[in-house]
């Protein structure tokens, strides 16, 4: 009986251990993707930091936007810790807002109009506007 209790008691301690090792591995890793989140959140931050930079640069230097302008070039690769960071600004007021065609009145007609003359410059068929709709 007591080898019995023994080997249960054994057992027990085994189980408990290896339990508590796998419960430190995966604090281990939550501690390092918490200092990894916080490391993209830095990452993150200083490009926004130099995204403003360049654009009050950009609104004191020119009147009006070109592709050829620093903001609009691809920021030079950094090199990080494990990795390389890019960067770029890019000129969202020259995409098709989709959500616009949606709109009632004479903004949803205007965007539906421009809709039209885009399939007509790329030479898609002006079918293919119902099926954006849908």
């Amino acid at each position: 009986m007591a080898l019995i209790a023994a080997l249960l008691i054994a057992a027990l301690v085994a189980l408990l251990g290896t339990a508590l090792g796998r419960r430190q591995q995966i604090d281990i890793h939550r501690s390092g993707n918490l200092f990894m989140g916080g490391q993209a959140d830095a990452y993150n931050d200083a490009i926004a930091d130099w995204s403003a930079l360049i654009l009050e640069q950009d609104a004191r230097d020119s009147r009006y936007d070109t592709r050829r302008e620093p903001w609009a070039t691809l920021l030079p690769p950094l090199p990080i810790d494990d990795g390389v960071l890019v960067a770029r600004l890019e000129d969202l007021q020259g995409r098709f807002n989709l959500n616009r065609l949606l709109l009632t009145g004479s903004a949803g007609e205007l965007a539906q109009r421009r809709l039209e003359r885009l399939l007509a410059i790329l030479e898609l068929p002006a079918t293919l506007q119902d099926a954006i709709l849908d």
